[in-house]
Parts: structure tokens; C-alpha cells; sequence
């Protein structure tokens, strides 16, 4: 992805009317596999270049919407290769170190979480009960001990470490849920530095 209008790679996008400012301050970038996966099949593109500001909308820029559908092809396909418990778990257990990572859960995240496995085409085979109960089990466990509870939860992504494109998919979904209520607070990006480097992942490759 560049800008139609420098042609700079550093990229940045939400859905539109999220506020691409806050997502800009966040520190979210479009790397070179995906885009994030809380926001994959998504239509209703916001995207700004962080080198000259430009802003456009997915449906305002050819190359963009191609880009946007090859996107969304490779993340299916990532999903249809790696499909199976290890990529679920490594998916609910990031969402839940995200989320608890200012001790807080937000209901904005849950329901990104959620949302994501609900509406992405290529996670209807996943039971949403199933996802809910997973992401319960992990908070619960990191609320009541949070290094082991920790520990379990990046022991579980950790497991993803041979397979860097559905580790890349878990990442940019960890980023969605950072950022789901506006803001992508240092400690949220501390934590998904830490899921990077558990999966052998440059964190630059995704926030900056």
C-alpha cells in the first residue's frame, strides 16, 4: 500500500468515521502482508499517509480497493491453511492480553474481538459461544495471576512461532483491539511488542 499522492508505505487505516486521527497517534501500520485483521472484509475504508497527511476511502482510489481485495483474499487464505485450534486460541488469548493490558476491560474490545469472528467470512466455521468462553477463561486466568496467567497466554500464541503468516493475522487483530476504543495506549503496544517477540515478529512491522 502507498500514497497515491507521495507514495510513501507509511500507511495507517480504520474504518470510516473511527477517527483516523487517534488511529494515526495510535501507531498502526498496514504492513506488507494484510491488513489488520480486525478490519479485514471491511468496505467502508478510511486510509492517511503519516508522510504528507493525504487522506482517501477505499472506494475513492482503484488501486486502493484492489489492494483492499487482495488483502482480504490472502487473509483467507491464511486462515483456510492454518485453520484449526492453535491459530483460535493464539487469536482469544492476544485479544485478552490486549485488552487486559490497562487492566481494564472495555466493552469496545470484547465486542471487536467478537465482531471479528462473527462477520470475517472465513471464521464462520468458529462458534462464537466457544470464542466468548475462551476469551473468559484467559482474562480470568491473568486476573487471578498475571504472570502465569501471562505466561499461559503467550505460551499459547507462542505456538505459532513456525507460522509467521497466521502469526502476522494474530498481531494485526491484537493491534484492532488495541486501538477499538480510539486509542492505542503505550501499554497496549508494550504488550503486542511482547506477542511479537514471542512469535519472532519485528513489532516495527506493525506500530511505531
Amino acid at each position: 500500500m502507498n500514497c497515491p499522492r507521495c507514495h510513501s508505505n507509511q500507511v495507517t487505516a480504520g474504518k470510516k468515521g473511527f477517527g483516523l486521527g487517534k488511529a494515526a497517534i495510535g501507531g498502526v501500520l498496514l504492513g506488507p502482508v494484510g491488513l489488520l485483521a480486525g478490519f479485514i472484509g471491511s468496505k467502508n475504508m478510511e486510509f492517511v499517509c503519516l508522510s504528507c497527511k493525504e487522506r482517501w476511502n477505499s472506494g475513492s482510489n482503484t488501486n486502493t480497493a484492489e489492494w483492499l481485495q487482495r488483502q482480504t483474499e490472502n487473509a483467507r487464505n491464511i486462515v483456510n491453511k492454518y485453520m484449526g485450534k492453535d491459530l483460535t486460541e493464539a487469536l482469544v488469548a492476544g485479544s485478552a492480553l490486549v485488552a487486559l493490558a490497562d487492566g481494564v476491560i472495555e466493552s469496545s474490545e470484547r465486542e471487536k474481538l467478537i465482531d471479528y469472528f462473527r462477520t470475517s467470512q472465513e471464521m464462520r466455521g468458529i462458534n462464537i459461544h466457544e470464542v466468548d468462553s475462551r476469551f473468559n477463561y484467559f482474562v480470568q486466568r491473568i486476573q487471578s495471576d498475571r504472570m502465569l496467567g501471562k505466561a499461559e497466554a503467550l505460551r499459547t500464541i507462542g505456538k505459532l512461532a513456525s507460522k509467521p503468516d497466521a502469526a502476522r493475522l494474530v498481531v494485526r487483530l491484537c493491534c484492532a483491539i488495541g486501538f477499538a476504543d480510539g486509542e492505542f495506549a503505550p501499554v497496549e503496544k508494550q504488550v503486542v511488542e511482547e506477542i511479537c517477540r514471542e512469535v519472532r515478529l519485528d513489532p516495527r512491522e506493525f506500530i511505531f
